[in-house]
């Protein structure tokens, strides 16, 4: 074909071949489409792409292994280079990047919450504990200090001393932590020396033991006189030698005794009589249960002294003793001076 220039030939439509017409030098060729893009390839390996409207460049070739990418924001391919231990994602602002390798124990988490949104490495400490806050993003729980506790703190675990969440706080050597009747958690402190730990009522107590292993039990006395009815009279105890679980009030039913620690008890009476009367009576009652009794025929004078005693269990805690005298006689009065009268109990066991 004679040589002319290009700008000479007159465009038409595409034949059914891929043939172009092509200047090299200065002469015109005839090309193929392979050998024409070919032909600005400069080394294998290299990928042609678009930059911009009627243009034309390529992308050389990478390092083994990597990937291709497309970014909106670039508009432009380009291949993403990895190493060892690294993952490929995709940013929150659409862009292909690679999350670099942590160092050794790392832990991959995802969240929607984090500025970028995507995997990262979250590098735990000695001790840490791995959680997740309210609003969903993974993170690391510092170890506590000594003593502290894990507890639940607005939706999250914190570490808190323990007298947030104990009632109160194990402030000696030996203290124990017991819970009332309630469920609230409360601190017994560590008994002297010699004592035992006893359940009295509805908790434990430290009590000094006795030859007979319990140290429970009560001994009242009346000071002054007390009048005394043909029919009967209730005495008053208004004071209290030893009283050691709450037996007696001297302020409220003075008369009563009431039973806090179930158990078996040995229990009497003993008081002497200001009479001229015959027949002197005193009766050891729970409730109105007699449980002692004792009757005295006087021979006439005065300072008649009667007792009575028993053994009882009782198998609950609640029951009330009282002690009745009853005399008959010109002087009918229970004495105050050295014969004052006594009621005492002890638990056996």
């Amino acid at each position: 074909m004679p040589s002319r220039a290009i700008s000479a030939h007159t465009t038409a439509a595409p034949g059914s071949t891929s043939d172009l017409i092509g200047n090299v030098g200065a002469n015109t060729r005839r090309f193929n489409a392979q050998q024409l893009l070919g032909a600005i390839f400069t080394s294998q390996g290299q990928l042609l792409y678009s930059p911009s409207s009627f243009n034309s460049t390529f992308l050389n070739p990478p390092s083994s292994n990597a990937m291709l990418s497309y970014s909106s924001g670039s508009s432009a391919p380009a291949w993403i280079i990895g190493s060892s231990g690294q993952f490929w994602y995709v940013s929150s602002a659409g862009v292909s990047t690679v999350l670099a390798a942590p160092s050794s124990g790392a832990v991959l988490v995802y969240s929607t919450a984090n500025t970028s949104v995507g995997p990262r490495w979250e590098i735990p400490t000695s001790g840490a504990l791995f959680a997740a806050s309210s609003l969903g993003v993974p993170t690391w729980i510092a170890l506590g200090t000594s003593g502290q506790i894990l507890q639940s703190t607005g939706g999250s675990p914190a570490w808190v001393a323990s007298t947030a969440v104990l009632r109160e706080t194990l402030t000696g050597s030996g203290d124990m932590l017991i819970t009332s009747s309630a469920g609230d958690v409360t601190r017994l402190g560590l008994g002297t020396s010699g004592q035992v730990l006893q359940s009295t009522g509805s908790r434990p107590t430290w009590v000094a033991p006795t030859a007979g292993g319990s140290t429970s039990g009560w001994k009242l006395t009346h000071n002054t006189t007390q009048a005394i009815a043909a029919s009967g009279s209730v005495l008053n105890w208004n004071v209290e030698t030893f009283d050691s679980d709450a037996f007696h009030s001297t302020v409220t039913n003075s008369s009563l005794v009431t039973i806090t620690s179930p158990g078996t008890y040995l229990m009497g009476v003993q008081a002497s009589f200001n009479t001229s009367a015959l027949a002197i009576e005193i009766i050891i009652r729970n409730g109105t249960t007699e449980l002692a009794y004792h009757s005295f025929t006087a021979s006439g004078g005065g300072n008649h002294r009667v007792n009575a005693s028993m053994l009882q269990n009782f198998a609950t805690s609640g029951d009330t003793l009282n002690v009745i005298a009853l005399g008959v006689g010109s002087t009918n009065e229970i004495a105050s001076n050295v014969y004052s009268p006594i009621f005492w109990g002890q638990k056996v066991s």
